[in-house]
């Protein structure tokens, strides 16, 4: 039986530490409330600072380097072998296209580079140099409210290699559901769907504009949203214990990201 109290347990901990004389350096580490020394040792959290030392260091330099062939609201960072770029302008198609080229470009020019798995994302305009500048830190991905999500707006990831062209991966941009953005859309998509039902849905009726509304992206276009939105032969009641008795089904339609369109329109009675 095991007598320690509770209070006393080891308990398993993850924090991001930094450097006080460079805080862009930083790293992970995991750790035990109430264990001898944290059990922590020496030689993991000097590994851990070389290695973030290295990485910052490499993040500074591709910073430097990608700024040569245009100057954009970018922020950079080397994490092993991968390579981000993030980007804070809007994510329109022209965009993707001249920021696709010029990182690609920056990539073939140099004959020997490690990092080979290569993530461009468009971020909030808005959100430029408000949490990082010019380095994205550790501590920006590692946080649990999934800030980073919330205003991450398109994306494209892939693998480098010799020969590969800006068309080809022109197809691979996907618009990120799990942002905010997202319920920008749902708002314009919901205006077109009421006035849809307004002349194909027999009164009375009542089509719901957030609440239960459920949406997925594309399986063939990326850049597609299909939305949800249900609808009832009343509005139901605020606690939802009516919601199944007076559901008929949902209206649908896909949206388009690129040309803010929302088409495709039909009811179904389930999804």
């Amino acid at each position: 039986m095991n007598l320690l109290p509770s209070l006393y347990k080891e308990k398993k901990r993850e924090s991001v530490v930094a450097l006080i004389s460079d805080p862009e350096v930083q790293f992970e580490v995991t750790w035990y409330k109430n264990a001898p020394e944290l059990r922590m040792t020496k030689d993991e959290i000097v590994k851990a600072t070389e290695q973030s030392t290295n990485e910052v260091a490499q993040s500074r330099q591709l910073f430097q380097e990608i700024q040569k062939g245009g100057s954009s609201l970018m922020s950079v960072a080397v994490i092993e072998d991968a390579a981000y770029f993030l980007l804070f302008e809007e994510p329109t198609i022209d965009n993707r296209k001249k920021y696709l080229e010029q990182i690609l470009n920056y990539l073939n020019s140099r004959p020997v580079h490690s990092q080979t798995s290569i993530f461009i994302e468009f971020m909030e305009d808005s959100m430029y140099q408000k949490e990082f500048k010019d380095i994205v830190t550790r501590g920006y991905w590692n946080k649990a409210s999934k800030h980073y999500e919330h205003h991450k707006l398109v994306a494209l990831d892939f693998e480098w290699k010799p020969g590969l062209k800006v068309e080809t991966l022109m197809t691979g941009w996907a618009f990120n559901s799990h942002s905010d953005k997202t319920f920008v859309l749902m708002a314009d998509a919901y205006q077109v769907a009421s006035q849809w039902a307004e002349k194909n849905i027999t009164a009375p009726y009542y089509v719901e504009s957030s609440q239960f509304v459920q949406y997925n992206i594309d399986e063939q276009d990326p850049m597609a949203i299909h939305f949800y939105f249900p609808y009832f032969s009343s509005k139901p009641l605020e606690d939802g214990t009516d919601y199944e008795a007076k559901q008929k089904g949902f209206v649908t339609g896909v949206y388009q990201v690129d040309q803010k369109t929302f088409t495709k329109i039909k009811t179904e009675k389930e999804i």
